[in-house]
Parts: C-alpha cells; structure tokens; sequence
C-alpha cells in the first residue's frame, strides 16, 4: 500500500464519517486516555510533576525510564487509548476520569497494581457522535466489506460472461413432506 493510497483511504473515511456522523453516536461513555501504572507512590509524583511543569508525556515517560535507581520504574503504560467505563479498571480510575479538565494528569490513584496518573485527552457522553479515530477501524472494516462484494460481483459477472448459466431453484412442497 502506498503513502497515497494511505492517505486517499483516510481522506475518504472522513468523509464517510463527516457524512454519515449519526451513524456513529456512541452506545456508552468513551475516554481518550493516557495512563501510567508506577510501583511506588513516588515515582507517581515525580511523573506527575513533570506532567504540571509542561513536560509533555512521552518525554516524561522517556525520563522516568532513564531513572539510575535500577527498580521498575513503570509497571503498565497506554498512550492515547480509548476505554469505557467497562474496560478501565479499577471503577475509581473510571470515575476520577470523568472529573478531570481536558489534558490535566490526575493524581496518584493506589490500586492494587501500583498507582496510576492518567491524563483525559477527550471524554464523550453516550449520545455524542465519537471521535473520528474511535470509529475509525469500524469504518475501515465498512470498506473493506463494500470492496469485498465489488470484487464477489465483479467475478460473478465475468464468470456469467464466459459461460450461460441456467439456474433452476426448486422448491418443494413443504406440507407433502410432513404428510
């Protein structure tokens, strides 16, 4: 595939999703989250901190990984992934979540892994239309589907052109069966 190949896709999935964008209104609650899960409440703070100074969060990954102590420094990472209140655990990160500004790093929250600094990228309530790059893979699944039949048509007609069909459907009785 081609960088313009790419590109052309991507143009016409947002146009699909520009065009269609009540198809795409969200069942339930969807977070864009980052989140870091540190051992210590400590490691959690100095994140955070480099967090408020502006420091952006790959690079404040980058600084807390290159820590001299020789510990693991991070125990789970996600950049920028979408969650429901289903699938991010445990239910207080959730609700802390919900409350934080656009892009402000929360706390450190303990859990039973480590404590956790998650920053909100984009919240939409159930009801909204999604982020394009939420429903993006469910547009391309649409794409590849649509191709897919061109391409199922495309040969049943060349087969139909090389060769004369007679296609007979019979139907039986369905009443003389259960006599």
């Amino acid at each position: 595939v081609s960088h313009d190949d790419t590109v052309s896709s991507l143009d016409s999935a947002q146009a699909f999703f520009r065009a269609n964008e009540r198809e795409f209104t969200l069942k339930e609650d969807v977070a864009l989250i980052s989140l870091a899960v540190f051992p210590e409440r400590e490691q959690a703070n100095i994140f955070r901190s480099s967090l408020l100074r502006g420091q952006g969060w790959e690079s404040a990954i980058a600084a807390i990984g290159s820590d001299s102590l020789g510990a693991p420094q991070l125990l789970r990472l996600h950049r920028r992934q979408y969650f429901q209140a289903s699938t991010l655990l445990p239910q207080e990160l959730w609700r802390l979540a919900r409350t934080l500004a656009r892009d402000e790093p929360s706390y450190a929250v303990r859990t039973e892994h480590g404590y956790a600094i998650l920053q909100v990228h984009s919240l939409k309530l159930q009801g909204e239309v999604a982020d394009f790059e939420y429903v993006r893979p469910e547009i391309a699944a649409r794409f590849l589907i649509e191709r897919r039949r061109r391409q199922y048509e495309r040969l049943v007609a060349t087969l139909r052109s090389r060769r004369a069909a007679d296609i007979r459907v019979m139907r039986s009785d369905t009443l003389a069966e259960h006599e």
